[in-house]
């Protein structure tokens, strides 16, 4: 038995055969970066495609990781992160600036639980933002800067759970507004 499978193989085969492999399972897409230089070119953009930060470990994590690749490879987090969920509760609102400063090709943006304030201005950069969705636990103002992503979202889905009941008819739970 020949002790590579894949050497019979063409190349574009194999890697698309490894893609899927990365593709559908995050814990062989882990394993495959290990393998070689050549399959971690391939399987890292796979890896970074889509992004959740959900507490502060994972957040410093990243930060770590956007810093390190810099240094390599500059362009990478930026060209390769496209979803991203942040949940908000307990980051610092400077590092969820940092991380979208980063992250300017992401086309889906969730950012739940969030506490305070919204990175208004680092959310207006990402120009292809196709799909925003926000999360508030409480209630806080939203700002009119918001109303130009309308024109640049194909949705946006703001979900808030106390500020409805200023709106006629609602009993205070958890409601969601799309705009589309």
């Amino acid at each position: 038995m020949d002790p590579h499978p894949f050497s019979d193989l063409p190349v574009d085969v194999a890697r698309h055969i490894l893609e899927l492999a990365a593709f559908w399972d995050q814990s062989t897409a882990r394993q495959l970066v290990l393998v070689s230089k050549c399959v971690r070119q391939w399987i890292d953009p796979l890896l970074y495609r889509v992004v959740e930060i959900a507490c502060a470990k994972d957040c410093r994590l990243f930060i770590t990781t956007i810093q390190s690749r810099r240094r390599t490879d500059p362009g990478f987090i930026a060209d390769n992160v496209k979803v991203l969920c942040l949940r908000r509760h307990g980051l610092p609102l400077s590092r969820v600036e940092y991380i979208l400063s980063h992250c300017t090709a992401v086309q889906n943006l969730a950012i739940l639980d969030t506490p305070d304030k919204v990175p208004s201005a680092r959310i207006h950069a990402l120009e292809n933002l196709h799909y925003l969705a926000l999360s508030f636990p409480k209630t806080i103002a939203v700002d009119s800067t918001f109303m130009p992503l309308k024109c640049r979202t194909s949705k946006l889905l703001i979900r808030l759970t106390s500020i409805f009941r200023l709106c006629k008819g609602s009993s205070g739970r958890a409601r969601s507004s799309h705009i589309s």
